[in-house]
């Protein structure tokens, strides 16, 4: 019997060892084929103080060691931006090239992925969770991540939100596993007050919310007397992320671009800004309007229910997460510049909330939704699971396209910079993700990145910087109308 058990335990983790594989390729393959874009060619040199939208000075110099990235974020921090650890991370893969990065991208998120699954699970850092954990985690984040394609494979901003995310989960499983157990993940003082310094300089609409409800947990175990000394780590790690938060904080590179991007008309003020920052809000609300009322729903049905201890702290946790989720959004109104691409950690925070409540309605086999037939359901689960697998082939189909003819623009770049003519660089661009952009988006499930792309005008600054980051002279683009064909 012992023996059978073991076998089906075997066979279940090869089964996730297999999911986890494909769900990997997949996202491998959509980084190889994404070229690097826009801000890419910029954080690819040593950062000064000058304001996006220029063209790079001819003296502009190429990250090229561990001393260009520190000086590069050295002045990045003073001239541009606090998110210094994003924008280490990004230099650094601009640094050692696309290819390297196109595989631990990769990767990073299937580390996501498995930290949804752990935190779901009580912290357990383990395969011991389903497969439906794995499944479900992937298939909300494929649907409901509209508009966040960029996150996933356009390096610098897979860099400031995928794996700053990633780095903050990493945390809070720290903390989630003393939750649950009383035992510490990190027990080495000045290893979790670095964890947490790093993870505090992240992002700023996440951040401000962990912090207090970190606070809480840590005052509830002062006032219960269940704050032991060996679990003083928590207090440091809790001091690490609220100091690396105020250097997020108070860079004066954010008060600089401030000023500037509001001098230019980018960042917008007053009404004008609350009105563009309240739309995108309903419309984030809106899209993920389902996740939220699943959760609220059994979230009240659960709390009249006779609850067991672990039952009743998986309930705690994931109000925790719904919280999160909902405040890292709405905080967004005050921001003078949000895109869609800031709501990702929230994203995340809330496909948690749905697993955490999942792994409670699994336990009990009761939710708000028994009066639902099972047939309906049946149905449900097929159209999702078909349209996830169309806009996947979608995907793998749209991104090839992009990268054939992406080749093509560099093939002709490269030619250019072993047999220098010194005229203007004329390069076929492509139509297809140009033209045609809404309806190829559609076909990936709306993942793919807009194109931002070079111009007809070979002296703007995306062209002028593109040039500059291959040694030619000059560059600029014509649409190719045969490719239309």
């Amino acid at each position: 019997m012992f023996d059978s058990i073991e076998q089906e335990k075997a066979k279940l983790d090869k089964n996730k060892v297999l999911i986890l594989f494909s769900i990997y390729l997949l996202f491998w393959y959509l980084n190889y084929c994404t070229p690097l874009i826009f801000d890419d060619y910029i954080y690819s040199f040593i950062f000064s103080d000058y304001s996006m939208g220029v063209p790079l000075p001819d003296t502009a110099a190429k990250i090229d060691s561990f001393k260009d990235i520190l000086l590069s974020q050295w002045n990045h921090y003073f001239s541009w931006g606090g998110r210094t650890v994003a924008h280490t991370l990004a230099q650094f893969f601009l640094w050692q090239g696309k290819f390297l990065f196109s595989f631990v991208n990769a990767a990073c998120f299937l580390l996501l992925l498995l930290e949804i699954c752990w935190i779901v699970n009580k912290g357990e850092i383990s395969l011991n969770f389903s497969e439906q954990d794995i499944v479900c985690s992937f298939g909300l984040l494929w649907i409901f991540s509209i508009g966040l394609g960029d996150v996933f494979v356009w390096l610098t901003l897979a860099c400031n939100y995928l794996w700053t995310t990633v780095i903050l989960l990493g945390f809070l499983l720290v903390y989630e596993q003393h939750y649950f157990y009383g035992t510490l993940l990190l027990k080495n003082k000045a290893g979790i007050f670095l964890f947490g310094l790093i993870t505090g300089w992240t992002n700023e609409n996440t951040i401000c919310f962990v912090i207090p409800g970190l606070v809480y947990y840590l005052i509830s175990l002062h006032k219960k007397g269940s704050l032991l000394q060996q679990d003083y780590c928590l207090l440091y790690g809790l001091t690490g992320l609220c100091l690396g938060y105020l250097l997020l904080l108070l860079s004066p590179g954010n008060y600089v671009r401030f000023i500037r991007e509001t001098q230019d008309g980018v960042f917008l003020s007053g009404l004008a800004l609350w009105q563009r920052n309240i739309n995108a809000i309903i419309k984030l609300l809106a899209l993920r309007s389902f996740l939220y009322f699943y959760i609220l729903k059994n979230l009240f049905f659960l709390k009249k229910q006779e609850l067991d201890e672990q039952q009743l702290k998986l309930l705690s946790v994931s109000s925790i997460f719904v919280v999160f989720s909902l405040s890292s959004l709405l905080i967004m109104v005050i921001s003078p510049e949000f895109r869609f691409r800031s709501s990702f950690p929230g994203l995340i925070f809330t496909i948690i909330a749905v697993g955490l409540i999942r792994n409670i309605v699994r336990i009990r086999k009761q939710s708000a939704f028994d009066h639902i037939k099972t047939n309906m359901i049946h149905v449900v689960r097929i159209m999702v699971f078909v349209y996830v697998g169309i806009t996947i082939v979608g995907s793998i189909y749209v991104y090839s396209l992009q990268h054939q003819q992406t080749q093509t623009i560099l093939s002709a770049i490269e030619n250019e910079k072993n047999n220098p003519t010194r005229n203007v660089l004329i390069v076929k661009e492509r139509p297809y993700s140009l033209n045609e952009y809404n309806k190829y988006n559609a076909m990936t499930g709306f993942h793919l990145v807009f194109p931002y792309s070079l111009v007809a005008d070979e002296n703007c600054w995306i062209n002028r910087d593109v040039a500059l980051y291959y040694s030619i002279k000059f560059l600029k683009t014509t649409v190719d109308e045969d490719l239309q064909q």
